[in-house]
């Protein structure tokens, strides 16, 4: 019956046709939602590497950042010790206070801080994850100096302050305040592990040495008192872990569809 074979060859031919079609259609749409994605969006997933803002957690977890609230920061660390946030930071209870204490860590002057803060700081910023925040903008002082976060020179810097009697002098002596600053931009910019232990917790002994050298980090002009993350159709402020979430989501439901038609 060759009008049979013709219409089953045909029929068949047609239907791999519009299977090709389809898929190359679901991959022209699977291109364009991941070509859309931002950089947050992308990386979702890595959450050892997203950060948030510092406001947009204290308008979720409902605090204030207050420099003056010492009561409010020594009670977060209280909780933060006695709730084995050093060791799992992951709880509700653990993740509020440590953005309560890093964020007022980040933004004040260390020389109004409650010691406690400064000294016990380190014992919790490697296991909690933190929000993005810098030193508050101060009138008047220069531009930090930008630091090298590939090599030693925190470190060298910190050894040059404890080698050459900095701690006495340091406000007078040109070559302490430049290499206080160095150590502290580090500090400040650098990711954990960058400067050692010795002198992540040594800088916090020349702030008070060095009471007065300070400088202005990228960004301290900005107000970083007030979220900013992008609102909802209704209203809604929502932090950046939402929008993430959601285009996460929605990428494995496409790859779900995508895997269907393969």
């Amino acid at each position: 019956h060759p009008q049979s074979i013709h219409t089953k060859f045909s029929d068949k031919y047609i239907g791999k046709q519009n299977s090709k079609h389809t898929k190359m259609k679901f991959s022209a749409v699977l291109f364009l939602f991941v070509a859309s994605l931002t950089p947050a969006q992308a990386a979702e997933g890595h959450d050892d590497e997203e950060h948030h803002e510092c406001a947009c957690e204290a308008e979720e977890y409902g605090f204030s950042i207050d420099c003056t609230a010492k009561t409010a920061m020594l009670d977060s660390l209280a909780l933060l010790k006695s709730s084995g946030c050093a060791t799992n930071c992951t709880s509700e209870v653990c993740k509020k206070n440590w953005f309560i204490v890093q964020s007022h860590h980040d933004y004040c002057d260390p020389n109004i801080l409650p010691e406690e803060i400064e000294d016990d700081f380190h014992d919790f910023d490697e296991t909690c994850e933190s929000c993005d925040i810098v030193r508050a903008y101060i009138e008047g002082a220069p531009d930090c100096p930008e630091p090298n976060c590939e090599d030693d020179s925190g470190d060298q810097a910190y050894a040059y302050l404890v080698e050459n009697t900095c701690s006495t002098n340091c406000t007078s002596k040109p070559m302490c305040r430049d290499r206080f600053l160095t150590l502290q931009t580090a500090h400040d910019l650098c990711d954990h592990g960058v400067l050692s232990t010795t002198s992540e917790e040594g800088l916090h002994d020349f702030e008070d040495f060095c009471h007065g050298v300070v400088c202005n980090l990228p960004g301290s002009q900005d107000d970083q008192l007030t979220c900013t993350a992008k609102t909802t159709t209704s209203g809604t402020t929502r932090p950046t872990t939402y929008f993430t979430t959601t285009a996460t989501a929605a990428a494995a439901a496409l790859l779900t569809v995508g895997a269907a038609l393969f």
